[in-house]
């Protein structure tokens, strides 16, 4: 009977006939080996017996002159991994660190093939890293296009638990609607009026086409790219960028570019700030936007925002407070909105 120090010895003579592996070949890290062995309910006697079918090359041609050495016959599974280590994992414990500290998230690759890949780094380098550690390296890793998303989510206490549901929300953020699709209007609205390249928000003057502006801004605290929507007449947020919703006392349905609807779940009030102008606004929180924000003309009236499209740039007024910023790019949406509802 194999017993928790069972030799090479006494191995080779108890167990003449092994049972078939059953599981996918592991890496020759013992680290990995010795998480299938256990799982597969192997005791120290058939780690020892099947490890050099796991082997290719240089590794496995050590492991049968290490078996085949009269040196080593009293050795115990503990030592044989410390042996292998001193010969093999040394240098590639080097390589590894350095693949789990430099890496990073490819443009196309999900979520979470990205966050577990880099798991299974950081247990092949420290299986007791503390989580600030590898939490540091996943946010440094973390593709731009999903930065912004992931610290509107992220809080000051996070834990594994809290990383997993953020990555679901982030996963889910993939799924969204098409690019064009992200200018909602809510009802018949009393649009600006452009005149000499300037956009007037605090005029009366109703006009059915608008342009779609990108700025720098922070809402919730958080820094990230917003779009202003000169014909959308509700600012609204993406579901998965806020973590509490307020219930709607009546349903609401936007329609966005072509018609489509965009479903609101609630309203949430948020701080946004550019610069030094800072507004309370109540957004309609919907699913599926392909833009976090969206600020229309409530917020823009509410700010007296001036537009500069010669310039480029933005001015807005609140509270005897006044900023100025640059605008990043401008368009017009085609299929402009015709209605929305409310009941």
């Amino acid at each position: 009977m194999a017993t928790a120090n069972t030799t090479i010895r006494e191995a080779l003579i108890q167990a003449t006939d092994p049972a078939t592996p059953k599981f996918v070949q592991p890496p020759i890290f013992p680290p990995r080996y010795e998480r299938a062995a256990i799982g597969n309910g192997w005791n120290d006697n058939y780690k020892i017996l099947y490890l050099g079918q796991f082997l290719e090359g240089p590794a496995h041609k050590w492991y049968q002159r290490y078996l085949s050495n009269d040196a080593n016959s009293t050795k115990n599974w503990e030592t044989i991994k410390q042996d292998m280590k001193t010969e093999f994992l040394e240098g590639q414990q080097g390589f590894t660190s350095n693949h789990f500290y430099h890496k990073k998230q490819r443009y196309n690759e999900d979520i979470k093939h990205y966050y577990y890949e880099l798991q299974g780094l950081a247990d092949e380098v420290d299986l007791n890293m503390p989580f600030p550690e590898f939490l540091a390296q996943f946010e440094k890793g973390l593709h731009p296009k999903f930065r912004q998303l992931y610290y509107v989510l992220r809080d000051n206490d996070m834990h594994s638990g809290s990383l997993k549901v953020i990555i679901q929300k982030l996963h889910r953020s993939q799924e969204s609607l098409s690019e064009n699709n992200y200018s909602p209007t809510f009802d018949y609205t009393s649009s600006p009026r452009f005149n000499n390249n300037y956009f007037r928000n605090n005029q009366n003057y109703s006009r059915n086409n608008h342009r779609i502006l990108g700025v720098k801004g922070i809402v919730n605290h958080k820094h990230m790219d917003i779009i202003l929507d000169t014909g959308a007449g509700r600012s609204i947020i993406r579901e998965d960028m806020v973590t509490h919703v307020d219930p709607l006392q009546d349903q609401v349905t936007l329609l966005g570019a072509g018609g489509a609807r965009l479903m609101v779940t609630g309203t949430h009030t948020a701080p946004i700030t550019f610069g030094n102008v800072k507004v309370y606004t109540t957004l309609l929180v919907a699913k599926y936007l392909s833009r976090p924000v969206i600020l229309g003309n409530d917020f823009l009236d509410t700010t007296t925002a001036i537009i500069n499209y010669r310039n480029k740039t933005v001015n807005l007024q609140f509270e005897g407070n006044e900023t100025e910023f640059p605008f990043t790019r401008t368009g017009t949406q085609a299929g402009p909105v015709q209605k929305g509802e409310s009941f």
